[in-house]
């Protein structure tokens, strides 16, 4: 803090805690202050208090003779409103007494002894007298009953209470009871239950919901008032520090606590987790952790509570043994000091002390300086003593019947049954056995190695605490079943009470724990501390006295309320802040839902939160964190530490991250939601990747549109030059069978046979029209092919009428007119068979012509002769050379073939054939088929 000169305390709707100051103003957010003066925007160090307006929850702050100012989340700095100094000049250094915002967002000020003021949201002014405002029902006015108190003015005012006190529907209405006519109110605190208390220099007036007064008189001047949940009136004054007063109890007196006596309290308040806040005019800032407990004997090791039928017992290690009735108002001292280790009523119903045996008798042999008498247990008709080095047995007379060496220094004795105690020793846990047996306990088997703090009976239950291995719980007195319960952090269990609603309380080295017991199980409801109010974390006994819990610590004792509840309400968290590359502030103020834009050039993002309702180092209290990216989850719930969270290397987009606080003991648990979105650089945009790929998109198809256009052009090109080949072959086949045909017609002239060579001109002229129509298509159908070849073998039969014959053979699957094949192929190669295969024979010449599918898109076509054959024409003719036909026939099909690429069938095969007891010659084609 700035300073330890503080005026007053605040605390906002975001849980933070103003303090403000002689030297400006500090903000506490639950982990750290953080200060503010005049460099931050503040018109003066001196700020008096601090309010705020529900509506747009903006702090305000009163300062001396500067007017008002507010904080600005967003910038972090204090700003003035623009009326400010308009208001700096009616005040003319006067003092404002209090502000406050009223529901329709007018700003009420009152100053000076008499006036208020009114500024109204468009910043227009407005001035009233005191008694007018009380009519009004301003902003500082608190109603009683249909009463209106107008509050801090200050200094006498003339006519008594009713300048203090008017009715809405008029004035000089007086209070029940007996006021001073010079009655001023510096503070004055309302609770729900109707009771109004007004603080008057020392006077304290308490009035009930039907306004009876009653009037309690302090040696100091009051300065603040607060009244806590639990109904408790804190009164804060100018000398004497704090008192309390039970508004619960009726004519209760106020009780000054010791330990702030020498405080001047200019302020106080009640957090929302119950915590008590004041501030001082010479020592600062002062918080009280938990206003259910009280604490005795400060900075005293009590070791012990024995609780008796009308009186309880305390222990003080330094100080001996004091007395209190139940109402624990005060403690009497009873036995000087000693050093005391227990206290039993035995059946005879006599007080037994150790390690000072009262009542009992010590052997005269045995050096008094080796007895340490750790502990007492009681049988039927003698009870033991235990110590260092000896296990007594006494009778109750005083007199020694045994005496026992023991294993192990013993702690603590416990009855089991008439025969048999438990020793809990320092190494190890031991049974003995009447008369003479010391048994060891082996389960589990490092007990023996432990040294074993308490031992306890409770509920069929036998629980153990060790110093450093947790807690065992034996079941049913079975001492071979156990349970094992370990705390984190803690290493010592030292003390231990079991209620009989199952509430077991447990003493540690770091602070008290209680835990429901639920079967075989222990649930943790609770854990109490240093944090809580405790005086110190190391428990050495606990008891309960009218359902009040007695804890007996290293440093006095703390008596707990019925009330008490020390678990911090799970508070959202609030984000405090933003950096980017964790260097640069990219976000500042208070907030648990809010949207964020974050640059481009920031990857890096660290969050820092605030909450006022985690305490350092708080147990039971968890903080998790999840990420979505762009709708989807990134990461699951993950814990962290220290308020922040850190993410690295985020790409652009839109994030959303959660924030869990959860305090599973009271099954509160608050999500503050951050949403923020990461801008891309330019080249990330989308509409700067759309536009990029699009035109990749654009010239990868542009590129392929002209490579597939010229491939295509480059395609149709070759077909067109095969197409013209194939044409230019194909009529080199014309001329050579307009030769022939015409030989034909000659001989019919030599031989003066005029009507043969008319029927022979007249089919070879429709022949010719034929062909000469055909040798303007590609393909023609297979049934015009059979036709022309068909008329052809009919003109060479009027020319050799008896040397051949020839059938026509169609494969019934083939469909002749819609099936389409290259024109002229089969001619030549009838010719051929007419011409050279039968050039020996007179007669009896045969061809054969058939067709069949090899596929739908294949022909098979196969012209068979019984001519002479291939190998005969060519040993009888050596220099027979392959006819100008055959060669055309063969540049086509290798034309066809680079046409008709998919179909690996087409080709042309001429072989030998022995047919009909003859060689003959046997031509197969194998020619594309297409359809209409």
């Amino acid at each position: 803090m700035p300073s330890s000169e503080a005026y007053d305390i605040f605390q906002d709707s975001k849980n933070r805690l103003w303090i403000c100051t002689d030297n400006g103003v500090s903000l506490l957010d639950g982990e750290n202050f953080e200060n503010f003066g005049i460099r931050d925007g503040l018109p003066s160090n001196t700020i008096f208090s601090s309010f705020e307006n529900k509506k747009d929850r903006i702090v305000w702050f009163i300062t001396y003779g500067y007017g008002i100012c507010y904080y600005d989340e967003e910038s972090g700095k204090f700003k003035e409103p623009p009326f400010n100094h308009s208001l700096i000049k009616i005040f003319n250094k006067k003092f404002i007494n209090s502000c406050k915002f009223d529901t329709l967002g007018n700003l009420w000020i009152a100053y000076d002894y008499h006036h208020y003021l009114m500024v109204r949201p468009n910043g227009k002014i407005e001035m009233f007298p005191s008694q007018e405002i009380a009519e009004t029902g301003g902003c500082e006015i608190l109603s009683i009953n249909g009463i209106q108190l107008i509050r801090n003015l200050k200094g006498p005012v003339a006519g008594s209470v009713k300048k203090y006190f008017a009715s809405k529907n008029g004035p000089n209405v007086l209070i029940k009871g007996s006021l001073t006519s010079n009655y001023t109110a510096s503070d004055f605190v309302k609770n729900e239950r109707g009771i109004t208390v007004i603080a008057n220099s020392k006077d304290l007036i308490i009035l009930d919901k039907d306004l009876n007064s009653s009037l309690i008189n302090l040696e100091s001047d009051i300065l603040a008032l607060c009244i806590d949940l639990n109904n408790k009136l804190w009164i804060g004054t100018v000398k004497d520090g704090i008192y309390t007063l039970d508004l619960n109890k009726p004519g209760d007196t106020p009780e000054n606590l010791e330990q702030f006596r020498s405080l001047s309290v200019s302020s106080i308040i009640q957090d929302k987790n119950h915590k008590i806040w004041f501030t001082t005019l010479n020592y600062g800032l002062y918080c009280m952790p938990n206003t259910g407990i009280r604490n005795f004997f400060p900075n005293q090791k009590i070791p012990l509570i024995y609780k008796d039928l009308n009186q309880i017992s305390i222990v003080s290690q330094s100080d001996g043994i004091y007395t209190s009735d139940f109402n624990m108002k005060s403690f009497s001292k009873k036995i000087g000091k000693d050093e005391i280790k227990q206290i039993r009523k035995g059946p005879d119903q006599k007080l037994y002390f150790c390690k000072a045996l009262y009542n009992s008798v010590i052997p005269e042999n045995i050096d008094r300086n080796n007895i340490s008498a750790s502990s007492v247990e009681f049988m039927k008709s003698y009870f033991f003593v235990g110590g260092k080095t000896f296990l007594l047995k006494y009778d109750y007379k005083g007199r020694l019947k045994e005496t026992h060496p023991v294993p192990s220094p013993i702690i603590k004795i416990l009855r089991l049954n008439d025969q048999n105690i438990l020793l809990a020793c320092l190494n190890g846990l031991y049974i003995y056995n009447d008369p003479d047996k010391f048994i060891p306990v082996s389960t589990p088997e490092w007990i023996a190695r432990t040294r074993i703090n308490e031992i306890k009976i409770a509920n069929d239950r036998i629980f153990v605490l060790t110093d450093g291995k947790g807690m065992l719980i034996y079941d049913n007195y079975h001492l071979d079943e156990f349970k094992h319960f370990t705390i984190e952090n803690t290493s010592s269990t030292n003390c231990i009470h079991l209620s009989s609603d199952n509430i077991l309380w447990l003493g540690t080295n770091e602070g008290l724990y209680r835990f429901k017991l639920h079967k075989k199980e222990l649930v943790l409801e609770c854990h109490y501390s240093i944090s809580d109010g405790l005086p110190s974390n190391e428990i050495n006994d606990i008891s309960f006295v009218n359902k009040q819990l007695l804890v007996a610590t290293n440093k006095g004792l703390s008596v707990f309320s019925s009330e008490l509840d020390p678990n911090y309400n799970a508070y959202p968290l609030f984000l405090k802040y933003v950096t980017g590359n964790f260097l640069d502030t990219l976000f500042r103020g208070y907030s648990s839902n809010l949207n964020l834009k974050i640059p481009s050039d920031y990857r890096n993002l660290s969050f820092k939160f605030s909450s006022l309702g985690i305490r350092p180092n708080q147990q039971l209290v968890s903080l998790n964190y999840k990420l979505f990216y762009n709708g989807g989850t990134k990461f699951d719930w993950s814990s962290f530490q220290d308020r922040n969270v850190q993410f690295t290397n985020l790409q652009p987009g839109r994030y959303t991250l959660l924030i869990e606080h959860d305090n599973p003991l009271r099954k509160s648990k608050f999500i503050s939601r951050i949403n923020f979105e990461i801008e891309p650089k330019f080249h990330e945009r989308v509409w700067v990747k759309i536009l990029f790929w699009g035109i990749i998109l654009s010239v990868t198809i542009l590129l392929v549109r002209f490579l597939w256009l010229r491939k295509l052009s480059a395609n149709e090109f070759r077909k067109r030059m095969a197409l013209a080949e194939i044409n230019s072959l194909r009529n080199q086949m014309n001329p050579h069978f307009i030769f022939n045909a015409l030989n034909g017609i000659q001989n019919f002239i030599f031989e003066n046979d005029q009507e043969k060579a008319s029927r022979y001109l007249n089919k070879f002229s429709k022949l010719i029209r034929q062909s000469l129509e055909f040798s303007k298509l590609n393909f023609i159908n297979i049934r015009q092919e059979l036709e022309f070849i068909n008329e052809y073998l009919k003109i060479e039969k009027m020319r050799f009428p008896e040397k051949f014959e020839f059938e026509i053979k169609v494969g019934p699957e083939i469909d002749m007119e819609r099936s389409f094949i290259p024109p002229l192929l089969m001619q030549p190669l009838i010719e051929n068979s007419i011409k050279h295969g039968f050039r020996e024979l007179e007669n009896s010449g045969r061809i054969d012509i058939e067709l069949k599918l090899l596929d739908p898109n294949t022909l098979q076509y196969s012209i068979i002769d019984n001519g002479c054959g291939l190998n005969k024409l060519e040993k009888e003719n050596p220099g027979y050379k392959t006819s100008l036909s055959l060669n055309i026939l063969r540049e086509r099909f290798e034309l066809l073939k680079s046409q008709f690429k998919n179909n690996k069938l087409l080709g042309m095969e001429i072989k030998n054939r022995y047919y009909d007891q003859k060689y003959g010659t046997c031509i197969v084609l194998k020619l594309p088929l297409i359809y209409d």
